[in-house]
């Protein structure tokens, strides 16, 4: 029974990116960057102005103060996306909206509530610096620069920057097919009220996870407690990059969901895990594919989907950021397992400069409520079995 690090650690050796595919900038939000987007043009392509106002010589404002204002001649007058069509000479000014393009001869811009206007002309009061209130050409990126590297996550920011540097498309890595099962003979589709039947909460669960994290997905139903019908099912997904399965994986008369795999000929690589909750975890491979068998508790299915799956489908999706985890302590004494990992779930309070890992009323794998507004998982690792209110921990973040 491997530690947790040990066990997902085995899983991740496992994985490999998908291939890649290129697909417009609008069809590749929250997809993984496969190559580096290398900027070939300047951003901004030209030096402009940082504010509307006037753009200036600044040698021509070096005497200019309240008593004696300076008087500029006002020759054009520039908005964004326009060319300049003048060249400024001394004792002349230009008037110019944010983001327009300086006028060759001026260094620096005037803020229009420091300048009075007078017809043709505009008055100015104060002295300026060379450069004031200008973006220079090139300084956000020029040619060369990696605008955005490959193993992001592309959300809107980063797809704006690669239009702005003349990007249409983005080379990204495929989104991975997953296929979701459900095995028990006393489970049935939610909305069915039969008497002494479980409803499948699972598999809805699980598909809504999974098209949250940008996974193609196919339900394969429930498949009863025998393991022609297991194996029916898994042979249905055979073109999935990874199945996710739930319940069948312990060591009860009706756990075939192993057997079934190994008749496959699948490779078992773990067949528990030293956690609460989740202990009874499957993980095993066959040539491009993934198979996890998750526990039937809806909460124990729900944190080792999170624990396990989910890095492995950020690995096949080409994602290199680790699972976003903050710095908490706990709000209360707790007593665990001494032997093994736990993850509790918590929600998040601030107290001041410390930020409270509040665990749920109900720890139980059977209490969905666990789950209902909870924050994350606080990780309370094995070695220890007694916590202490304070005692600092990693929160994974759901």
């Amino acid at each position: 029974m491997p530690p947790y690090p040990d066990a997902l650690q085995t899983i991740l050796s496992h994985v490999q990116p998908l291939p890649t595919e290129r697909v417009p900038l609008e069809l590749a939000l929250g997809r993984a960057l496969a190559s580096d987007a290398v900027s070939r043009a300047l951003l901004p392509a030209v030096d402009n102005s940082a504010m509307d106002g006037y753009a200036v010589r600044s040698d021509d404002l070096k005497s200019a103060s309240e008593s004696k204002p300076v008087v500029l001649k006002i020759v054009e007058r520039i908005t964004a996306g326009d060319s300049p069509q003048s060249t400024l000479s001394a004792g002349q000014a230009a008037r110019i909206m944010t983001g327009g393009a300086l006028p060759p001869g001026a260094d620096a811009v005037v803020m229009q509530e420091d300048v009075e206007v007078q017809g043709s002309s505009a008055l100015f009061r104060e002295s300026v610096d060379a450069g004031e209130y200008i973006r220079r050409a090139g300084e956000d990126i020029r040619p060369g620069d990696v605008a955005v590297r490959a193993g992001q996550a592309l959300g809107a920011s980063e797809l704006a920057l690669m239009a702005s540097i003349g990007e249409t498309h983005a080379s990204v890595h495929r989104r991975p097919r997953v296929a979701i099962l459900a095995t028990g003979d006393e489970l049935v589709d939610f909305g069915s009220n039969a008497p002494g039947k479980l409803v499948d909460s699972n598999s809805l669960a699980l598909a809504l996870r999974l098209r949250e994290l940008g996974c193609d997905v196919t339900a394969l139903g429930v498949a009863r407690d025998e393991p022609a019908a297991i194996q029916a099912r898994f042979e249905a997904a055979a073109g999935a990059d990874v199945i996710v399965s739930s319940a069948g994986v312990s060591v009860g008369d009706k756990d075939f969901v192993k057997p079934v795999l190994k008749a496959l000929g699948a490779t078992l690589h773990i067949e528990r895990v030293a956690i609460r909750p989740g202990k009874p975890l499957v993980f095993a491979t066959r040539p491009g594919q993934l198979f996890f068998g998750l526990p039937g508790n809806p909460v124990s299915s729900r944190v080792t989907f999170e624990v396990f799956v989910r890095p492995a489908l950020r690995a096949l999706m080409g994602l290199t950021k680790p699972i976003s985890t903050v710095p908490a302590v706990l709000s209360a004494d707790f007593k665990k397992v001494a032997e093994l990992t736990f993850f509790t779930r918590v929600r998040l309070e601030r107290d001041g400069a410390k930020l409270l890992a509040v665990p749920m009323p109900k720890q139980g794998s059977n209490y969905l409520t666990s789950l209902v507004g909870a924050d994350g998982l606080a990780i309370l690792p094995a070695g220890v079995g007694q916590l202490a209110a304070g005692t600092p921990v990693d929160v994974m973040l759901l």
